[in-house]
């Protein structure tokens, strides 16, 4: 007995092309685009602006503004709903966090949660390389 590999073969293949294509949901539906920190009296404020680069609407979105030291030591985290909070398509909003100043945060990271046709979704762009002071 004969066995044909074309069927088995053409059916591999697709397989392999849907795990590869991305779902619905994008991981990485915002972005940012452009961020400040600076100090203010006793404070170390960020300013950001953020783009949404899916191609659906994002509800609701938030963001915590994670602070750390050089060797990746959680200092403090700041958390800001972004404005306007409903970001259409290729959109921007802005955030902006103020949190005590430490002599000591090197590093900003973000980490956003946001909706998506009443799906929850959260990233933390990891292929962005985190703010340095």
């Amino acid at each position: 007995m004969r066995v044909r590999w074309e069927p088995w073969a053409s059916l591999l293949l697709l397989v392999f092309a849907l795990w590869l294509v991305p779902g619905e949901a994008w991981a990485t539906a915002l972005r940012i685009v452009q961020d400040r920190a600076y100090r203010v009296g006793v404070f170390l404020v960020v300013d950001a602006l953020v783009e949404n680069i899916s191609p659906r609407r994002v509800d609701g979105a938030e963001v915590s503004v994670e602070f750390y030291t050089f060797f990746d030591q959680l200092v403090s985290v700041e958390h800001t709903v972004l404005r306007p909070a409903r970001i259409e398509p290729g959109q921007k909003a802005t955030l902006r966090v103020a949190t005590p100043n430490s002599d000591s945060v090197r590093k900003i990271r973000y980490r956003f949660t946001w909706r998506e046709n009443a799906e929850q979704f959260q990233n933390r762009p990891e292929e962005e390389k985190p703010t340095w002071r």
